[in-house]
């Protein structure tokens, strides 16, 4: 008996030692994940659609992490919008649309590895932002609000998340959906808005 408990006790040590390398690498790659705190990020963006409506569209904003889970940032967004359809009473036109946008996200799950058969490194992220647009007048002002001005600023507060997914090294993929949720009563999206882009950690 006492034999049998000895060979238990000599294997659950024994285990325990060989664990020892595996849980200091854990300890390491969850204090290199946690070390966010600080670091700067830039999130460029790009779309196109062509079709009767083409539209290309480019974006670059630069984010900075105020705690590991929480950043925050700043950037700028061209586009190139044609609306080529012909119709009775339609003018096809074009137009340039060019803005600003304040951010902030909060990560709430780090790894859905974790609970899910998805792999390492795909996290679930809440996204806000104000999104200040020039736009032209004679295309978008629909409801006549700025008469005699050529071209207007559009602002819209779009909320939303989405899933991030870490590729190795400084770098993740990023996927958002957004709603606008309330603006100057011109919004540009009447459906919520995808975007595809990629973070990139700078420091």
């Amino acid at each position: 008996m006492m034999h049998s408990i000895r060979k238990i006790l000599y294997r659950i040590v024994l285990v325990s030692f060989m664990s020892l390398p595996l849980l200091e690498m854990q300890a390491q790659y969850r204090e290199e994940e946690e070390s966010k705190r600080g670091k700067f990020f830039l999130m460029p963006e790009f779309g196109l659609f062509i079709g009767s409506v083409t539209s290309v569209e480019g974006g670059l904003s630069l984010g900075y992490h105020v705690t590991h889970r929480l950043s925050a940032g700043v950037g700028g967004r061209y586009e190139y919008y044609m609306d080529s359809r012909d119709y009775p009473g339609y003018t096809p036109y074009s137009t340039h649309i060019a803005g600003y946008r304040l951010f902030s996200r909060f990560t709430l799950i780090e790894d859905l590895g974790e609970w899910l058969p998805l792999g390492a490194g795909v996290g679930i992220v809440a996204h806000g932002e104000y999104e200040g647009l020039n736009l032209e007048s004679q295309y978008f002002d629909v409801a006549g609000q700025y008469p005699g001005q050529d071209r207007f600023w559009n602002h819209a507060f779009l909320a939303g998340g989405g899933i991030t997914q870490g590729s190795g090294g400084r770098t993740a993929f990023n996927l958002l959906v957004l709603w606008d949720t309330g603006g100057s009563g011109s919004s540009l999206y009447p459906s919520p808005v995808m975007r595809v882009g990629m973070i990139i950690y700078l420091n």
